[in-house]
């Protein structure tokens, strides 16, 4: 889940795309921006909070973005009873697919 106290954003970006068969295609994909003490939390996966995150479904990415005062921090859970590994900076990139 996710939750912010300021801003949520979520829109569609069109992009061109190669199908199947070779040739550019339009095709939508999510993008969401949210503001403002954001948390996310994917059970058994990772936990984060930031001062803004930005999600792209195109890129395969989350975003996150903090201060130098208040930095974003990243969670990896990486199962019962092992610590998370954890990351702080004022931006972090998280790629989906490799975790």
């Amino acid at each position: 889940y996710m939750e912010c106290t300021q801003r949520l954003q979520v829109y569609n970006q069109m992009s061109k795309v190669l199908n199947d068969k070779g040739k550019l295609e339009e095709k939508p994909f999510q993008a969401m921006e949210a503001e403002g003490s954001v948390r996310i939390v994917k059970v058994g996966e990772m936990e984060a909070s930031a001062n803004k995150v930005v999600y792209s479904e195109e890129k395969g990415t989350i975003t996150f973005y903090g201060e130098p005062t208040t930095p974003a921090i990243v969670n990896r859970i990486r199962g019962q009873g092992i610590p998370p590994d954890s990351s702080k900076g004022t931006q972090i990139v998280y790629w989906i697919k490799t975790k």
